[in-house]
């Protein structure tokens, strides 16, 4: 009794759609003669037949085969240039169709044809056995068979010839259609070989999930790099996840890339260029009325090219060349800001009259104007019971911040609260004010203060705006201004104090002069009416250094 070896000891394999193929079983080692019978049975029959399609005896034989080697390549040790070797070839002895009986002789092997045909596109997974039997086996020979429908998915690529630009982006529709077996997951991507040249698509790998029976389309783009070779590419695109239904697992497109014209000249930072650049940046952070306040200086062209820079009392404007269609770009600093604050007052000597009390009620109109046309204007009091030697401390009455330093003028006016309103003094004031905020600006916007170029506020421009901040609102706040308005309140009299009226001032804050309070103070107001009243105002003006980019 013999008992040849198998192989394989079973199948298992994947269907690709409705028709027939093959799959082979070898049975090997035979010590005696054999005559043997095959037939195939179906434990699930549903859109699945099989058979044993014919079986085949072969026999194994030493042959000597001839290579041939090449003049100058001949292996050490050998002296002539063909090398012979022993191979095992397979010769066919006999076969039948169907499963038999085939006699099988010693030392012979014999092939097992197995058809498998698809009668069903719904088909799902079938399973068999291979029986093999001969009076000289000891047992017969069961060879398990499995078989599952694998998910079979045509696809095509649309179109499959265009052409671009180098430094250019193309696309190209990926269509696939489920044709038969279980829905499944099918990827597409492009193979990046030399062919390609650096041409990657996008989405590197594109997804479509089918359904049976459901086709899907997706969009592919393939960008080409600026210095890829100017000529046709095949450009392969792979299928995975299903098996396609003409057997081609990749399908190609002919990219023709076509030279990109020259770029155009890059761009140079002239001083022209840059000065529109920097004004236009100055004007959309509100020019003279903004953080950056008055320029100081012309535009400045770097010994080293690619930047240019306009200083301003609050900062400087930078221009930069950048690659690329942008240009030249600029970007605002602001460097320095100021803060004012109040920090109180002192009565040195009250009146020498009062109509209706005892003591006085003073009260104050502070106005801060840095030239910007919008002067701040604010009441401060009444306040009651003043008394020669009386202190009070506002330190948090009256503060404004980011002030820009340009001039800045610091005026207070004081009155006596007897007959008016204080508020609508204020409110007079405040008005007239601001109809000379606007007329000093003017000034300094004539003499060219705010130009697109030029030395900003230099002497000439700046000796307009100290002027006119010392002339116009002097005049305007003389002691006939009850008179004038028509308030109804004591004038007791007026002080002010100008800052940063030099340019090279402006990045400092003013000496310190005391401290009212346990407070350090650099501006002291002494407004001395006489008869009507003496008083002292105290303030901080801080500069502050930043670095703000915008």
């Amino acid at each position: 009794m013999i008992q040849p070896s198998i192989s394989p000891k079973g199948v298992d394999e994947i269907l690709y759609g409705p028709g027939e193929r093959r799959t082979t079983v070898q049975l090997s080692g035979f010590t005696d003669q054999a005559r043997l019978t095959a037939e195939t049975s179906l434990t699930s029959t549903e859109g699945l037949k099989l058979r044993v399609a014919s079986m085949t005896a072969v026999r194994f034989v030493e042959k000597e085969v001839y290579i041939d080697v090449l003049p100058g390549e001949v292996p050490e040790g050998l002296e002539t240039e063909t090398e012979v070797v022993t191979v095992w070839d397979e010769e066919v002895v006999r076969t039948v169709q169907g499963g038999g009986p085939i006699d099988v002789g010693r030392s012979e092997a014999v092939k097992l044809d197995v058809s498998i045909e698809v009668t069903d596109p719904g088909f799902r997974r079938g399973t068999g056995v291979l029986m093999i039997t001969s009076g000289v086996f000891e047992r017969p020979i069961a060879v398990p068979l499995v078989f599952q429908s694998g998910t079979l998915v045509d696809f095509s690529i649309a179109p499959e010839e265009l052409g671009e630009e180098q430094g250019g982006v193309v696309s190209v529709t990926i269509s696939a259609s489920h044709r038969s077996g279980p829905g499944a997951e099918v990827t597409y991507e492009l193979i990046g070989d030399a062919e390609a040249d650096r041409i990657t698509m996008e989405p590197a790998t594109v997804r479509l999930k089918l359904e049976p029976g459901e086709a899907k389309k997706a969009i592919a783009a393939f960008k080409i790099p600026r210095d890829c070779a100017p000529e046709g590419h095949t450009l392969r695109i792979l299928q995975r996840g299903a098996f396609p239904a003409d057997g081609w697992h990749e399908h190609t497109v002919t990219l023709h890339v076509r030279p990109a014209p020259p770029p155009p000249p890059r761009p140079t930072l002239t001083l022209e260029t840059a000065r529109d650049s920097i004004q236009q940046e100055y004007l959309r952070h509100g020019g003279s009325s903004g953080r950056l306040g008055y320029p100081t200086s012309p535009v400045k062209m770097s010994p080293f090219g690619g930047l240019a820079t306009r200083y301003y009392r609050g900062g400087r404007i930078d221009a930069t060349l950048r690659d690329g269609p942008i240009g030249v770009v600029s970007q605002a600093i602001v460097t320095f800001k100021v803060g004012v604050y109040f920090l109180g007052f002192r009565c040195i000597r009250e009146s020498d009259h009062d109509q209706l009390t005892p003591t006085d009620e003073p009260y104050f109109i502070l106005a801060i104007d840095n030239a910007t046309g919008n002067p701040i204007v604010q009441k401060i009091g009444p306040f009651e019971n003043m008394e020669t030697g009386s202190e009070i401390g506002a330190a948090q009455i009256f503060k404004i911040d980011n002030l820009t330093p340009n001039p800045l003028s610091i005026r207070v006016i004081a009155y006596e609260n007897d007959q008016g309103d204080p508020s609508e003094t204020a409110r007079k004031l405040q008005e007239k004010m601001v109809e000379l905020a606007r007329a000093v600006q003017s000034l300094a916007g004539a003499a060219g203060a705010d130009a697109a170029d030029g030395p900003g506020i230099g002497p000439t421009a700046a000796a307009s705006v100290v002027g006119a901040l010392a002339g116009p609102l002097g005049a305007l706040l003389a002691a006939g201004i009850v008179q004038i308005l028509d308030l109804g309140d004591d004038y007791i009299g007026q002080g002010a104090q100008l800052l940063y009226a030099r340019t090279e001032m402006a990045g400092s804050d003013p000496p310190r002069q005391g401290s009212f309070q346990g407070q350090d103070y650099n501006v002291m107001i002494e407004i001395n009416g006489r008869a009507e009243g003496h008083y002292q105002l105290f303030f901080d003006v801080d500069g502050k250094i930043i670095d703000e980019r915008s």
